[in-house]
């Protein structure tokens, strides 16, 4: 299997080698880490842009200050990952579990949410504005100074099963 270099955002220093579990090739222009394990990796400022992160385990990670922009991570586990500070911009976060995740002062313009699932997330400070929402779940998240999600039309759903009286 090939090792994938993953390089620091200004220095170009390599700061993590993976092994891509990935037969096929990728033609984006990022790396193709599809379904690898990256659990409890630290990708400070890692340059991911352009990415292929689909289906990857991303739980626990720190992407302080990483780029994203770009990226294909849908289907990926981003629970309890750190991404504060980080470039998402015109990401697919696609059906991403992102349950505990710390998005403070995140970039995630135009990012795409598809059926993404935000629980006791904290997005403090994100830029969420032009991001596409689609049966996007957001359960007990800090969104304290959030901005561009009052473009949204907010509904409540509570089902029997789940409604506290």
């Amino acid at each position: 299997m090939p090792i994938v270099q993953i390089k620091h955002k200004i220095t170009g220093e390599v700061i993590q080698q993976v092994e891509s579990k990935c037969k096929r090739n990728y033609y984006g222009s990022g790396l193709n880490l599809q379904g690898c394990d990256l659990w409890n990796t630290n990708l400070i400022e890692a340059d991911l842009r352009n990415a292929n992160l689909i289906g990857a385990n991303m739980g626990d990670c720190d992407l302080r200050g990483a780029i994203l922009n770009g990226a294909l991570t849908s289907h990926a586990n981003l629970r309890h990952a750190s991404l504060t500070d980080a470039d998402l911009r015109d990401a697919n976060l696609s059906a991403v579990d992102l349950c505990g995740a710390y998005l403070i002062d995140a970039n995630m313009e135009g990012v795409l949410l598809h059926e993404a699932v935000f629980h006791g997330t904290y997005l403090k400070r994100s830029n969420l504005a032009g991001a596409i929402l689609s049966n996007t779940v957001f359960a007990r998240c800090i969104l304290h100074q959030a901005f561009g999600l009052d473009e949204y039309e907010w509904v409540l759903l509570i089902s029997k099963s789940t409604a506290v009286i």
